[in-house]
């Protein structure tokens, strides 16, 4: 995945994903389309704890 476990690495790979998302915002290169989602799905609870790593969001609305 090119992140080390360490401690922060989810921050790691929040910064790493907004970084391909805006790129492709920008550009409209797709080319790292693939990574940013299993970037996405790491965060989401694909990777190996099963857990989410974004918890109480959003808290007192519901998402669109």
């Amino acid at each position: 995945m090119g992140v080390p476990f360490i401690c922060c690495s989810n921050n790691l790979v929040a910064a790493i994903l907004t970084q391909s998302h805006l790129y492709s915002q920008l550009t409209g290169d797709e080319t790292y389309a693939v990574i940013e989602a299993s970037l996405r799905e790491w965060l989401l609870g694909a990777n190996p704890c099963g857990t989410s790593m974004i918890v109480r969001l959003p808290e007192k609305r519901p998402l669109p």
